[in-house]
């Protein structure tokens, strides 16, 4: 690491810890390799009249990779015992009853307008037409809205319908050809045939179901508007080809360091890439094929916190990283300091598992749903334990000094560059470089 800088007008850093680290990220180089080979794949389908199906399975391929290789935390996933299932299994009867009543109750005819989000519908979608009758909500919160269908009940249905579709024998040796490249370019153990066969499946299968639901009951839809989760690309494609006016909603990262909007040049944008795409914040590196439109009312306003609030570290929690997390909370213990937890918007304080006690000044674990402007305009240091976090965008807007913590030395992304972190390779280093911040 001999072209990185430890040292500049801030001082010099502990060992292993730098101001710079001018290496390209693991997952952009993935992204490279894919951008390099992948061209001609876009074109490949069945048939003239069968979907061309590689955007529909080229994000879970490389994500796949990604995770094979440690991008993104921990992949192995924890069986549940039948006991703790039970809760689970009930609110996915309770939210399909739910979906079907609130189907049932509103008038198909009257519906003009169709949102698609996993996330909050009034932190994202503010148009006045979406706050009347003839809008149908596809999403998670089946409290706020009498007009809404749950998002996991259509995604669980579309999955059901996705082991009745025949994976055609022409698909089936393109993907052997797809594996062969890919393992020319790539160290992989993944199944990359199986996932192509799987999410080519479940492709077909959504553009069955949307396709029943927009010719029989939707049938007056004007436009739509989703959060992209890369389930929604058979809503694109059916738009497109129905002259269906359709935006895409920004709610994380878009940038050349996110796998699932990077793109080789193309002379023909895929039909499943939406026209217009609105942005809350550009982070300057957005190379998605999408007319990219910056809406500032979008963005959300600073509030005042109420409470007397300050924080001398904030850790950035996501899925999948609670060993990270219960590293960072050991090295710092027993030091005089107030420590905030901030939770993904995706996950419950349980799927951490923290049952040790740990010794600080002050502790608080923040839900998902807290308001992240308002806990990182409190907080000294940023510690995001994801590097491809999107919150790292508004710590650097608040001034708060962020550290880069991987004890291994790998430089996962070059998404950070952008905001030019203090880079920790070391767990011997963390709590000096945390001290030595907060005296600056």
């Amino acid at each position: 690491m001999s072209n990185h800088s430890s040292q500049n007008r801030l001082g010099l850093l502990p060992k292993k810890c730098f101001y710079d680290d001018p290496r390209l990220g693991e997952i952009d180089q993935i992204i490279q390799e894919f951008n390099k080979f992948e061209v001609p794949f876009f074109e490949y389908q069945k048939n003239a009249k069968d979907i061309k199906y590689w955007d529909f399975v080229r994000y879970d391929i490389i994500h796949s990779i990604c995770i094979e290789k440690g991008l993104y935390g921990n992949s192995k996933i924890h069986k549940k015992n039948i006991l703790f299932k039970i809760p689970n299994i009930l609110k996915i009867f309770k939210d399909f009853f739910i979906s079907l009543r609130n189907f049932l109750w509103i008038n198909t005819n009257e519906i003009s307008f169709l949102s698609i989000s996993g996330r909050k519908f009034n932190e994202l979608f503010s148009h006045n037409d979406y706050k009347n009758n003839r809008t149908l909500f596809v999403g998670k919160d089946l409290s706020n809205y009498t007009n809404i269908i749950s998002k996991d009940s259509v995604e669980r249905l579309i999955n059901i319908i996705s082991n009745f579709v025949i994976f055609p024998k022409e698909v089936e040796i393109q993907s052997k050809n797809i594996t062969k490249t890919i393992n020319n370019s790539i160290s992989t153990n993944i199944n990359i045939e199986k996932i192509i066969k799987e999410k080519y499946k479940r492709a077909k299968a959504s553009v069955y179901f949307w396709e029943f639901i927009f010719n029989n009951f939707l049938k007056n839809i004007i436009s739509i508007k989703f959060t992209n989760d890369n389930l929604q690309k058979s809503i694109v494609y059916l738009s497109h080809k129905s002259n269906i006016k359709i935006c895409e909603i920004q709610h994380a990262y878009m940038g050349k360091s996110h796998e699932g909007f990077s793109y080789p040049y193309l002379k023909k944008k895929p039909i499943t890439i939406p026209n217009d795409t609105i942005l809350f914040f550009d982070s300057k590196d957005i190379t998605y094929p999408s007319n990219l439109i910056l809406n500032v009312n979008l963005e959300k306003q600073i509030s005042q916190i109420k409470e007397n609030l300050f924080i001398d570290l904030l850790i950035g929690s996501s899925p999948k990283t609670s060993s990270q997390i219960k590293n960072i909370l050991e090295i710092i213990n027993n030091q005089n300091l107030n420590i905030g937890l901030k939770l993904h918007p995706a996950e419950n304080f349980s799927e951490i598992g923290l049952n040790e006690s740990y010794n600080y000044k002050s502790f608080k674990i923040f839900n998902g749903k807290k308001d992240f402007s308002n806990i990182i305009s409190k907080t000294k240091i940023y510690i995001p334990v994801t590097q491809n976090s999107s919150t790292i965008f508004e710590a650097k807007k608040y001034n708060c000094k962020i550290i880069i913590f991987e004890p291994n030395g790998r430089k996962l992304s070059s998404m950070l560059d952008l905001v030019k972190p203090i880079y920790c390779y070391s767990s011997d280093s963390l709590k000096s470089l945390i001290l030595q911040l907060l005296k600056k």
